[in-house]
């Protein structure tokens, strides 16, 4: 969760279609995960209303499965929820960095 003054947001991943069921096809705890992307996606609606009830931005990060696999790979960790949770984070967290600076600019 990143915060500022006043504001506090939370990164969650967001499936397509397409990504959810590769997603349950690769992950180490597709019991997890819900049977159907209908109700993933209600399960995930619930999420972000419970977030904003508790004053929390959810930003939803669009997850690339290929994108996710790699992170994962690169941070030695399983393809589990808390996998997809961290790579969501990284996400939100590459959007918000402040562009470096090079040499003579």
């Amino acid at each position: 969760m990143i915060s500022g003054s006043e504001t506090h947001i939370a990164a969650v991943a967001w499936y397509s279609p397409a990504a959810w069921a590769e997603l349950r096809r690769i992950v180490v705890d597709p019991e997890t995960l819900e049977e159907s992307y209908d109700a993933w996606c209600a399960v995930f609606e619930r999420g972000v209303r419970t977030l904003a009830e508790a004053g929390i931005s959810a930003v939803c990060m669009p997850i690339d499965v290929d994108g996710y696999v790699a992170w994962c790979g690169k941070e030695r960790h399983p393809l589990d929820s808390e996998g997809r949770a961290g790579y969501a984070a990284e996400l939100l967290r590459r959007q918000h960095q402040t562009p470096r600076r090079t040499r003579g600019a």
